[in-house]
């Protein structure tokens, strides 16, 4: 994997833990499903990562997948950080970890279908 693509993933990462308050972008339908989906996704990578279940590259091709479906989401890459990681809060929330694996290994690959294209 390319060291830009990994650098990519690490400052995603990094942007969804230090993130300052910005005006409320407001996100309906297809982008609101590629929004959970890239959550999901990138949540699970790091998950399935850390307990010793899949390996680093598994965990980057993962996250890669996240960065894919939120190019059908709209806003700056600031703001699609933001309610990415607005999203994630609402879904710990709501659900364990087990219950966020469970969701991610039901629409994992409709999520797949539907958005790893680019958006053009």
């Amino acid at each position: 994997m390319k060291r830009s693509t990994l650098a990519l993933v690490g400052l995603l990462a990094l942007m969804v833990v230090a993130q300052p308050a910005e005006a409320k972008l407001v996100i309906k339908g297809r982008s609101a499903q590629a929004l959970q989906c890239a959550a999901i996704q990138f949540s699970v990578s790091q998950v399935l990562f850390a307990g010793g279940m899949i390996g680093a590259k598994e965990r980057n091709e993962g996250q890669l997948k996240a960065v894919r479906y939120l190019h059908h989401v709209p806003g700056t890459e600031r703001q699609k950080m933001k309610a990415m990681e607005m999203k994630l809060d609402q879904i710990f929330q709501n659900k364990s970890l087990l219950d966020l694996v469970g969701d991610w290994d039901k629409s994992r690959k409709w999520c797949a279908r539907n958005f790893s294209q680019r958006k053009s």
